[in-house]
């Protein structure tokens, strides 16, 4: 069986079966390293090493697309209690008004 022509079958497959408890970018490594061997093992041939690249591509848009966002607007990292709050709510309600014990 030749594995070059199913590359796209095979990331798909992965796509498709999710990573889990796992990041997407842990979950695809080692098919990101399986691509790579593919890579050393026919670099020979333009041809196959374009084809692997795609699809390593196609898995980095993936596992993109799928990871928390991680920095905010302005480039820095997201923390907690970073927004502002004021005290304008004079209305004398709680939260809890509602809620039936």
């Amino acid at each position: 069986m030749e594995v070059l022509p199913r590359l796209a079958d095979i990331r798909l497959d992965w796509e498709l079966n999710g990573g889990g408890d796992q990041s997407p970018n842990e979950y695809m490594q080692p098919l990101l390293d399986s691509f790579e061997i593919l890579k050393r093992e026919f670099g020979h041939d333009d041809e196959a090493v374009a084809a692997i690249e795609r699809q390593i591509e196609h898995v980095n848009v993936w596992v993109g697309e799928r990871m928390p966002e991680e920095l905010d607007d302005d480039g820095g990292e997201r923390r907690l209690g970073s927004v502002k709050t004021t005290d304008a709510s004079n209305s004398g309600r709680s939260v809890f008004d509602d809620v039936d014990a």
